[in-house]
């Protein structure tokens, strides 16, 4: 790999690991729930770059980047509720008098803060959609507006050829 491209890869993964330029929850799509990591291709496929650059004999500047984003990332979805603390950040409970002690319990999951972010981003997504198709119809209709005129305006020409013609034949037909 040159020079140029790893420098090219560096540039790609810290354009698409800008926290500011997505919410949380687009980061969301990119982790592997049971393991709470960032999954790989994923990352490389939504990065633009190429299949070697996160392998081990591929580019070291990117693969550190990426693990020291998705502690970040990982840390902040934890923080923000979309992701569970792992099971050595469990509640541990007093223990028992009598030398017994209770289970720990984990804290739980919200789903439901999990779904409500992806939901907004989705509808987020939707409404740009939306906005974007709005404005490309009313530039289609403004185009056949302008068709319409100047159909219209050809016929008006048209239909005055057409007399000029007329005129001419029947001026051509009197000589």
């Amino acid at each position: 790999m040159s020079e140029a491209q790893k420098q090219a890869s560096i540039a790609k993964f810290k354009k698409w690991s800008d926290l500011e330029s997505h919410s949380l929850a687009y980061y969301l799509s990119f982790i592997n729930l049971k393991t709470q990591t960032l999954q790989k291709n994923t990352v490389r496929k939504a990065a633009g770059f190429g299949d070697k650059v996160l392998k081990k004999d591929g580019n070291e500047a990117v693969r550190t980047l990426f693990l020291a984003f998705e502690e970040r990332i990982v840390k902040k979805l934890r923080e923000g509720g979309l992701l569970p603390l792992p099971v050595a950040d469990t509640i541990s409970t007093k223990q028992i008098p009598g030398g017994k002690s209770d289970k720990t319990n984990p804290i739980p999951f919200d789903q439901d803060a999990r779904n409500n972010a992806y939901n907004a981003t989705r509808i987020g997504e939707l409404e740009k959609e939306v906005m974007d198709l709005e404005n490309e119809n009313r530039r289609l209709e403004s185009q056949l507006k302008n068709a319409e005129q100047g159909l219209e305006k050809a016929a008006l020409e048209n239909e005055c050829h057409r007399e000029s013609i007329q005129m001419m034949n029947e001026v051509n037909i009197v000589l």
